[in-house]
């Protein structure tokens, strides 16, 4: 993963702390759905927080889950 971040220029907690806005549309694309986001009104953190709030205990497990089983990469913050 290290020589696809340093191939496009982002940095790996770049990546990591974006993540679960793909997690979230991945595991529960229903929930992912309902949000939306204007870049005009709100920055990129506040829609990431959105995103982060919405994730029940049931979709970390799937997601969990899913990066265990390849689905996913296995990207976390720390």
């Amino acid at each position: 993963m290290k020589a696809a971040f340093d191939a496009v220029g982002v940095d790996r907690n770049r990546v990591a702390r974006t993540a679960i806005v793909a997690e979230l549309h991945l595991a529960a694309p229903e929930v992912f759905e309902s949000i939306s986001w204007n870049e005009r009104v709100e920055s990129l953190s506040t829609f990431i927080a959105r995103c982060r709030s919405l994730v029940t205990p049931e979709m970390k497990d799937k997601i969990s889950k899913m990066k265990t089983d390849g689905d996913l990469l296995p990207m976390a913050v720390h």
